[in-house]
């Protein structure tokens, strides 16, 4: 198992590396595009292989979520208001679709009503295209510190979620092996533990502060981004397990061998991107 996740790691993470640093941010974000789509795919596989149906025209909307704010980023500064108020009608279309679609062609059943089916469509929507995007505002984003070698500012920004969290993801997987011994939450996740957690904690705040120190952020913001990614990665990690139980599954895919699926692997992401992304907005740091 702990061979197939590293070899697995080492192949991903330059990948995405790569992706990452390509000029421009469009193949990264054709790629967070892709990661959307997956993801909304293994969430409507599972929660059908439970005899639950999630909208498809809302899944098929969260999907395309992240390919409209690539879109619209990269529109100028003064087309952006026009582009975005046309959101407001294509959801609510997009809704009475849903719902003509739930209530008059049958998809919904006697034991799962119309509200039902509607809400986990927008809770997938949500919570996979919704949260996922912000990978793509943080690429995309400017910053007034480049990066040596004349990269693009927002590959800091992009880094600046997804480093801590594999080095918390890693302390957590071998001091838990090493020295767990007091369950964290044994309902959700049987195998985290206190000091698994304590170690992933740790390890986040010490790489994201330094991180962000190094790309010009200050002193107080990294230490709020580091402590913030440490927290709300496990939460992120928590909250798909507790789908995962609700189930009755161990993973949402199988695409990465020893990590899942596309939903297993960034669940942490998920939840650390709108807060790096606000945090670093909202305070003059670049």
């Amino acid at each position: 198992m702990l061979k197939t996740r590293v070899l697995t790691a080492l192949i991903g993470i330059p990948l995405f590396l790569v992706l990452l640093a390509l000029p421009g941010g469009h193949a990264f974000c054709a790629a967070v595009c892709v990661i959307a789509c997956l993801g909304l795919w293994e969430f409507g596989r599972a929660f059908r292989a439970t005899a639950h149906r999630p909208s498809a025209i809302f899944l098929f909307a969260g999907a395309m979520l992240p390919l409209w704010v690539w879109f619209v980023t990269f529109q100028p500064e003064e087309a952006r208001a026009r582009w975005m108020a046309i959101v407001l009608p294509v959801v609510l279309t997009m809704a009475l679709l849903a719902v003509f679609w739930e209530f008059h062609l049958g998809r919904a059943k006697e034991t799962h009503p119309i509200a039902h089916n509607l809400g986990l469509g927008l809770l997938g929507a949500g919570y996979v295209g919704g949260l996922i995007s912000f990978l793509i505002l943080l690429r995309l984003a400017p910053s007034a510190h480049p990066l040596p070698g004349g990269l693009d500012g927002g590959i800091g920004w992009v880094m600046l979620t997804m480093a801590p969290l594999w080095a918390g993801d890693s302390a957590a997987y071998f001091v838990g092996r090493a020295f767990g011994k007091r369950k964290l939450a044994p309902q959700l996740s049987p195998n985290k533990t206190w000091e698994g957690a304590w170690a992933n904690f740790g390890a986040c705040g010490v790489v994201g502060t330094l991180l962000a120190m190094s790309l010009g952020v200050s002193v107080g913001t990294g230490l709020l981004l580091g402590a913030g990614i440490g927290f709300l990665g496990q939460v992120g990690d928590l909250f798909e397990s507790a789908m995962k139980r609700s189930l009755g599954i161990k993973d949402f895919g199988a695409l990465l061998p020893g990590h899942g699926g596309a939903l297993d692997r960034f669940d942490s992401a998920l939840f650390c991107a709108p807060y790096v992304w606000c945090l670093l907005n909202g305070t003059a740091v670049w």
